[in-house]
């Protein structure tokens, strides 16, 4: 039997799922002309309840309805506009389940309502909600980026039932401490909408042309498979985890026990244009507080001004390729000078009670929240109370130094551009004209912000292959090898591809090493690719997005060679730890202005003096 629930208005101002007191706002936008609705399904006997969105359901393009009493455990819907099913992206995950349709069974896919919350987690029972770490010094920090899926995939046998998981991640947290790792980094663990990346057809002829082989007739050769993807890039289901990986109660689990072990957990999100900025924030801030993430790598369609001026991720970390540092320092500026005036050198007014605050994550502007609303404003104390609390009875504050503004280190916003990858490779492979400027990043670090120093990340050659290859190798991803980037300043060593070559694998050894000591080394924070330590190939590929396979999965098989680079990987990490000269961002000088007897730093080569 359905249960009865009461169907209003919502009259929200923006597109959302918000769970209000024992029931839910389901808020829509719809650009269309024409007639749109939900469906409301119940999942114990596929029992379906439609409301069509007439007028009064609507403010501008926002279509709301506040159900209650409303159990989210038990209901699922979907959106139909223009006689369309479709999915909201504002969806806490997707679900398949059988409805009764005009009296037929059927199979759909629909919409959960449901999000985490603490009294789901037994675990958080007891210990309560997860929250980020305290705000590291991320000079100091070394950071791992990995995959869930490819990481874990070739798990030791004895663990088969965790692969490609969440909590298979967590049994990979013993091996990450005793390599040193401080942070890790995972792309998207969102669900990715469309789930496949279908090629499309050009808009000109001048424009296949220009991109891919002809046939005889002129007609572009076209692959038009669909494709998985792999990486999980691009715009989807922000609210919604990837159910392969696990659930939202095993997402918890795992950032709990990184942060249990000292490691910060960073997400890579990536934002469409059809995504606005107050939306992208709200996500942001939506991981920060029910799973206590410690930051993100932001991509795509970013304005990185608005996202690091916000106050609620003050301390979180947000990596981006720049920031407009000049700007957000005015901004500071001029808050710095508000927070100056003396409180009692103001006039006394009149100040009305305070109402709830319309912008936090579980609030909607509403009139259903009214009753919230009052309860809220009758348990604050009013404008003069409020004084007094502030100021305290009979307290001059008048004699008071007032606050004086010192320019503040921008320590949660990090710059990760390819400018040092892109000169260490040249360097390493002997390049000409190129080590004055890679000396210039490899010894310096900006004074207000971290920076990232990394050699290779996903979309591009692994550092095996940065020196097995000197060309991309992509013609599994089916466009006929020309995907993926052209120029990736890497060096075979002698012979393309895999080699029996004892000399040229000594090199290539070699130049691993040199690589991982020069990015360890450098004045910056580290990042290190998943399986980097370890001699992880792809063949070549430099664009796997679509690889779900052994090209993309770490090969955990124990070999002398790769347990030598990982110890020597540690080894690495321990030293950088140990020597803070490697982790400081006050500029060198390269003069003895302390009178040891010798330069802060000095430059050498096979020669002392001549580099």
């Amino acid at each position: 039997m359905v249960p009865f629930f009461d169907i209003k208005p919502a009259h929200a101002a923006r597109a959302c799922v918000r769970p209000l007191g024992d029931g839910v706002i389901l808020g829509a936008v719809f650009y269309q002309d024409g007639e749109h609705g939900i469906e409301l399904i119940h999942i114990p006997d596929g029992q379906t309840v439609y409301i069509p969105f007439t007028d009064i359901y609507r403010v501008g393009r926002v279509y709301s309805v506040f159900l209650t009493p409303f159990d989210s455990a038990k209901w699922l819907y979907r959106y139909k506009s223009c006689g369309r099913w479709i999915p909201d992206p504002h969806a806490y995950g997707l679900r398949r389940v059988k409805i009764m349709g005009n009296g037929i069974p059927q199979t759909v896919l629909a919409c959960s309502c449901d999000p985490l919350r603490p009294e789901n987690l037994s675990e958080q029972t007891e210990e309560g909600p997860e929250y980020p770490l305290p705000p590291a010094d991320w000079t100091k920090q070394v950071i791992y980026s990995l995959h869930v899926r490819g990481y874990t995939a070739m798990m030791p046998g004895e663990q088969k039932s965790l692969r490609g998981t969440f909590s298979a991640l967590v049994s990979r947290i013993p091996y990450l401490q005793d390599l040193g790792v401080t942070a890790v980094e995972l792309m998207p663990v969102y669900t990715p909408f469309p789930l496949t990346h279908r090629s499309k057809s050009f808009r000109t002829m001048q424009e296949a042309l220009g991109a891919w082989p002809v046939g005889p007739s002129g007609d572009p050769m076209r692959d038009m498979k669909e494709r998985p993807n792999y990486w999980g890039f691009g715009q989807g289901l922000y609210y919604a985890l990837r159910p392969e990986y696990g659930t939202q109660k095993e997402f918890a689990q795992m950032v709990r026990a990184f942060h249990k072990a000292g490691i910060r957990v960073l997400l890579q999100v990536y934002f469409d244009k059809g995504v606005q900025i107050p939306d992208q924030i709200r996500i942001l801030r939506f991981y920060v507080r029910r799973f206590g993430i410690d930051g993100f790598r932001l991509t795509g369609n970013v304005d990185s001004a608005a996202i690091a001026a916000s106050p609620s991720l003050a301390d979180t970390a947000l990596l981006y390729h720049s920031f407009p540092f000049r700007e957000l320092e005015e901004e500071r500026e001029a808050s710095a000078l508000f927070y100056e005036t003396d409180l009692e050198s103001l006039p006394e007014t009149t100040m009305p009670a305070l109402a709830a605050d319309k912008d936090t994550d579980d609030t909607c502007d509403s009139s259903c929240a009214e009753s919230r609303t009052k309860e809220s404003s009758q348990s604050m104390p009013s404008g003069k109370d409020l004084l007094r609390l502030i100021v305290g009875s009979g307290a001059s504050r008048r004699s008071a130094p007032a606050a004086v503004y010192a320019p503040v280190r921008f320590s949660n916003l990090i710059t990760c551009s390819d400018e040092f990858q892109t000169l260490l490779r040249r360097f390493v492979k002997s390049d000409d004209y190129v080590m004055t400027d890679f000396l210039k990043l490899f010894l310096g670090a900006p004074e207000n912000h971290p920076d990232l120093r990394y050699v290779t990340s996903c979309d591009g050659f692994t550092l095996a292959d940065l020196v097995s290859y000197n060309d991309r190798h992509n013609e599994e991803n089916g466009e006929f090898g020309l995907d993926g980037c052209q120029e990736n300043f890497s060096w075979n060593c002698g012979e393309e591809g895999e080699t029996e070559d004892e000399e040229i694998l000594r090199l290539r050894r070699k130049q691993v090493r040199n690589f991982l000591t020069l990015v360890m080394l450098s004045r910056g924070t580290p990042v290190l690719l998943q399986g980097d330590e370890r001699f992880n190939t792809q063949g070549g590929n430099n664009n796997p997005y679509c690889q779900d396979n052994e090209t993309t999965w770490i090969d955990w098989t124990p070999s002398p060679e790769r347990d030598q680079l990982t110890k020597f990987t540690t080894e690495l990490i321990s030293f950088r730890r140990d020597h803070p000269v490697f982790t400081g961002t006050k500029p060198f000088q390269y003069i003895d202005y302390l009178n040891l007897g010798y330069a802060d730093v000095s430059l050498h080569g096979t020669e002392a003096w001549n580099p």
